[in-house]
């Protein structure tokens, strides 16, 4: 254990400490069997296409620099790094002081283009990086425009994460809460050494965790989960399009496939840097029951981001009686059984609700969403939202 996380442990500073799975991997074989939709169902498609009845997300960064500073707008500075099949790219993720609620600066023209289906502000601009690392220490100068126009800079010296964390479940923090249902693998950590961030011309203070330690680290980290926004599906060829609506105002428009291997069908959307692969499983009358959801990163061995859903959920674009009830749980970057929750489904004329229910861990379990879906011939019109204690009896946060 290194020293700063047995002074952590010691002041009992266990909000920011990785925890290991919420369910064990022998356990996990057993309580989530591949299963059909527990439904009978009442009538036949009422769509040309697979209904989504969620978005799912995952990122991996190979090196994710955090720092937080007394500045008065901004909590935490993330400085990640993404390979890429066109090389490195940098993100800056700043996240508000009060909401928590991160945006994204990418240096891209458009950056909507950049994962539509994760439902952040994103912010043009240049991220300048000079990097003199070598194997063994990080060494690099960061210089970025926040998105309230000011510039700023970063240095981080320090070790190279290289050491394998011994728990990998990593806590969000509180970020983003609105926004995401979030799910961490942090593979690798290491304290800097010396970290300075200069914002607006002006040097700003490293915060302390209780005055002790500075909140200056350096991560190899996956994440991934399930994501609020509203899209529309409509058919088109032999596969779908979805339309997604953006934080900015815009729209984004992604092509899907759909094919059938096996015992299943696939709808795929992939870009240059993921793979968003929904797999089905073919039921009774031709019915298409969602029974894995799976993000697949360029260069990255593992899914980022892997749910598995224990029964299968109904095919949302048929009527069904009662509420199909499933369970799921979420893998990251190869780590089996980060985070556990049901869904609850239930059909009326106009579409279908889902209620996402996450049980564990508790940074995931306060992020409860809800999905409803109308549907057309050629599609469906769906939107996800989180869900407050005014929107559950049973008092969800």
């Amino acid at each position: 254990m290194s020293a700063w996380i047995a002074l952590l442990t010691a002041c009992s500073v266990t909000r920011y400490l990785a925890r290991g799975p919420v369910i064990e991997p022998a356990e996990r074989a057993i309580a989530y069997p591949s299963l059909p939709a527990a439904v009978s169902y009442t009538g036949p498609s009422q769509s040309a296409v697979p209904v989504l009845p969620i978005l799912a997300w995952g990122a991996a960064y190979d090196l994710d620099i955090v720092l937080v500073s007394d500045h008065p707008a901004w909590d935490m500075h993330e400085l990640a790094r993404l390979s890429t099949p066109d090389g490195a790219r940098w993100v800056v993720k700043e996240a508000r002081r009060g909401t928590l609620e991160q945006i994204a600066t990418v240096d891209l023209d458009a950056p909507d283009t950049w994962l539509p289906e994760l439902p952040v502000l994103r912010h043009a601009a240049s991220v300048a990086v000079d990097d003199r690392s070598d194997g063994r220490r990080l060494d690099l100068r960061v210089a970025w425009t926040t998105p309230d126009g000011e510039p700023a800079a970063a240095e981080v010296r320090g070790p190279m994460p290289r050491k394998p964390a011994a728990k990998r479940n990593g806590p969000t923090l509180g970020h983003s809460r609105d926004q995401l249902l979030a799910v961490l693998d942090v593979s690798a950590r290491s304290a800097l050494s010396h970290a300075t961030l200069e914002i607006g011309g002006q040097k700003r203070k490293i915060k302390r965790l209780l005055g002790l330690v500075p909140f200056q680290f350096a991560l190899v980290q996956a994440q991934g989960g399930f994501a609020i926004g509203s899209w529309e599906t409509a058919a088109e060829g032999d596969g779908f399009r979805s339309v997604h609506a953006m934080r900015s105002g815009g729209r984004e428009s992604l092509a899907w496939t759909v094919s059938v291997e096996g015992a299943r069908v696939h709808a795929r959307q992939t870009s240059a840097l993921r793979t968003l692969d929904y797999a089905l499983r073919r039921g009774p009358d031709g019915a298409l029951e969602l029974e894995e959801i799976a993000v697949v990163q360029a260069g990255v061995a593992q899914p980022v981001t892997r749910v598995a859903f224990s029964p299968a959920l109904p095919d949302l674009s048929r009527p069904f009686s009662g509420t199909a009830v499933s369970r799921w749980v979420i893998d990251v970057n190869g780590q089996s059984g980060h985070a556990i929750g049901q869904v609850r489904a239930t059909a009326d004329a106009s579409g279908v609700t889902l209620d996402w229910l996450p049980l564990a861990p508790a940074w995931v379990a306060d992020r409860p969403m809800r999905t409803r879906i109308a549907l057309r011939a050629d599609g469906a019109d769906s939107e996800t939202v989180r869900m407050y204690p005014s929107d559950s009896p049973g008092g969800v946060q």
